[in-house]
Order: C-alpha cells, then structure tokens, then sequence
C-alpha cells in the first residue's frame, strides 16, 4: 500500500553517502517524528515513527551537503509500509521516497542558497546548509531588501511602510 504524506522530524544520524542506481544519484536518510499525547491531563512525548526516506537525482546532492543529526526537515513523498515476520513477531517499516524535502524552520533557522551547477561554482558550509557562489548575473543579488520599504525603481518611487501588494 502506498500513499503520499508530509512529515515533519528530526535526522536520526548523518546521511548516508549517495549511491548511484546507474548514473542517478540516490540518498538514504532516517527520520524520527515524534508525537505529542496527552496521559492524565499531561502532554509527553509519545512514540516516534521512524521513516527510512530516499532522496533521488540533484534533490539527493544538495541535501548530503546540507542535512546532518538533528536538523530538523520536512519530507513530502510516497510512503510504502513493509511488513515482515522475524523470530515469530511481525515487523513493519515505513519508507518514503521523497518528491520534496527541506528544512522545517520551527524550532531552527536556516540559510538558504541557490545550488552550484555541476560546472558552478564551489559550495561551502554554513549552518550546516549548503551555500553557493552567488550568479553573476543573479538580478536579486546585491539588492538590499532591508525592511519592508522596497526600493521601486521601475515607478521612480519607495513603497513605504505598507506593503506593495
């Protein structure tokens, strides 16, 4: 049975090194989400489902460059349950493969950065997400967007403290 979620969790370990199915990159992360319950007018942690996710092709590079323990991200992709028997106990295991993945910006903040090309330009660390040489010819680089008065060149004005739209 198979059906397409969103998760929200925390990476249990580092990711995997990327494999290759043929020259497709493929990515292996392990993601915990944790439930919330309430037990005698308590809220605790309750069980955590643990998911096994793929990530393929570019999606799968920039995320070995940018995950690591912990961070907390979210996973939109198709979810398939295995079951299995084992020492006489049925088992089952959650995988997903992801359609979309980043990072959840709940309990954590995050830079992000336009990826190099294969030819781009050299990636770097920050934060522990990836960051990428800026385009040369990039039109937002460089534009200071401080605050919410935007500067209007194109109408020869300042939007002022409301927004423009």
């Amino acid at each position: 049975m198979t059906h397409q979620t969103l998760i929200e969790g925390n990476l249990t370990a580092d990711p995997d090194q990327i494999r290759y199915a043929g020259d497709v990159p493929v990515l292996n992360i392990n993601v915990a989400v944790n439930s919330r319950e309430k037990v005698n007018g308590q809220w605790g942690d309750g069980e955590p489902t643990f998911y096994r996710v793929a990530i393929w092709r570019d999606q799968a590079v920039n995320a070995a460059e940018s995950l690591r323990k912990g961070t907390s991200v979210m996973v939109y992709g198709t979810v398939k349950s295995k079951s299995w028997e084992k020492d006489g106990q049925r088992r089952t295991s959650l995988e997903m493969e992801a359609i979309v993945i980043g990072p959840s910006l709940r309990w954590q903040t995050a830079q992000v950065a336009r990826a190099g090309k294969a030819s781009g330009g050299q990636r770097a660390q920050s934060n522990g997400f990836a960051q990428a040489e800026q385009p040369a010819q990039d039109p937002w680089g460089g534009q200071d967007m401080g605050g919410i008065g935007f500067n209007n060149s194109a109408s020869g004005g300042t939007w002022g403290e409301e927004t423009p739209f």
